[in-house]
């Protein structure tokens, strides 16, 4: 008894949910926002390493 109830409000919340997403733009945009930030930090770090490298390289050939 106490396992079905469990179940359908678990299947009604995440319908509320998926609904919710689909339906509201302002939602959707602050759930993956930190994906974005996440991206965004990864895609500075990848640059500034590989400038690094390039920079390092260049003065080892240097030495």
């Amino acid at each position: 008894m106490i396992a079905a109830i469990i179940v359908c409000l678990s299947v009604f919340f995440a319908l509320v949910f998926t609904l919710a997403y689909f339906l509201k733009a302002d939602l959707r945009d602050q759930i993956e926002r930190p994906k974005y930030a996440f991206q965004d930090q990864l895609r500075r770090y990848n640059c500034e390493t590989s400038n690094a490298n390039s920079t390092n390289a260049s003065t080892s050939d240097e030495q």
